[in-house]
């Protein structure tokens, strides 16, 4: 079991505990210098809601997303603590700067609320005056990905305290074992776990689709030689692999849910060939779907 689990399982049960997302922003690379902790954050270094996704696909927005990224890091520098912002296209986020002897290597966003709804409108008008995207869409899914309610600040700050002290040990444990140079930024890194995230995040929100390495590269705005090379190196399998697993995840979780049929959940879960759907199955699971099934009945596996 990967040694930080826990501070994942905190994460996740922080989210849930404060009806929010949480996004993780590494300003000088040191994250991705251990591969357990690199692989349990690596979905929390990006902005995931449908919303955001949707507003990334623009090339232009995507350019200004990363943009927004330095400007954020410029008001951690100069902030004293929290601070509350919106971003050029509506999405407010509460930020926690993660400081070690004065200098700013990480940041903890708490997204996914509505902080000021008009002006969120008003930002998506203008991002479809200026970059065509679909103001429509845009307000819908917006709406999806924000969650009505005041914030409890003192309870965030005393919640995510846990994850600003374990950032400033763990960055100090590297300085110590010489990983990490207090001075040194490791753009290269932050970089690519940038590209792993929104790789990832593209496969979940599209496994329905037949996804092709240039649907990847486009909106990730690299080589599709890269995006292999990174994904290979840092989850230990393909992209296609990886593509299979979300899709059967999924039909295990329909098999065992809904009284669909297995010709409905492979299309459903995007095979669009029934037998090449079980014979992925079966090599994921050991099962058939079928046997999968029978065994969800009388127990004998976990869903």
């Amino acid at each position: 079991m990967n040694r930080y689990f826990n501070v994942l399982e905190y994460i996740k049960n922080l989210t849930l505990e404060l009806n929010c997302q949480i996004a993780i922003k590494d300003f000088v690379g040191f994250i991705e210098k251990d591969p357990d902790v690199a692989q349990l954050l690596n979905p929390y270094y990006i902005h995931k809601s449908s919303f955001c996704m949707f507003i990334k696909l623009n090339r232009e927005m995507w350019k200004r997303c990363q943009d927004t990224s330095k400007l954020l890091h410029k008001k951690c520098e100069t902030s004293d603590g929290y601070f509350v912002g919106t971003c050029y296209c509506g999405c407010s986020e509460m930020v926690i700067p993660v400081k070690y002897n004065g200098k700013v290597i990480a940041a903890i966003g708490i997204y996914g609320f509505e902080l000021n709804d008009k002006r969120a409108v008003h930002r998506i008008a203008k991002a479809e005056k200026k970059y065509g995207i679909d103001k429509d869409r845009a307000l819908r899914l917006y709406a999806k990905s924000v969650k009505d309610g005041n914030l409890d600040v003192n309870k965030i700050l005393m919640r995510c305290g846990i994850l600003v002290d374990f950032f400033r040990m763990y960055y100090k444990a590297l300085i110590i074992a010489g990983t990490v140079s207090p001075h040194t930024v490791y753009s290269t890194d932050t970089n690519r776990a940038y590209i792993l995230s929104n790789t990832i995040e593209f496969i979940r929100l599209n496994y329905t689709n037949d996804i092709r390495m240039a649907d990847i590269a486009a909106f990730c705005q690299c080589s599709e030689s890269y995006i292999s090379h990174i994904f290979k190196k840092s989850m230990n399998q393909n992209i296609n692999q990886f593509i299979n697993q979300v899709r059967i995840d999924k039909a295990k979780q329909l098999i065992a849910e809904t009284s669909c049929s297995f010709l409905e959940i492979s299309g459903r879960c995007g095979f669009s060939d029934p037998n090449y759907f079980s014979s992925v199955f079966k090599m994921h699971t050991g099962l058939s779907p079928s046997m999968y099934k029978k065994n969800i009945k009388t127990e004998k596996v976990q869903i």
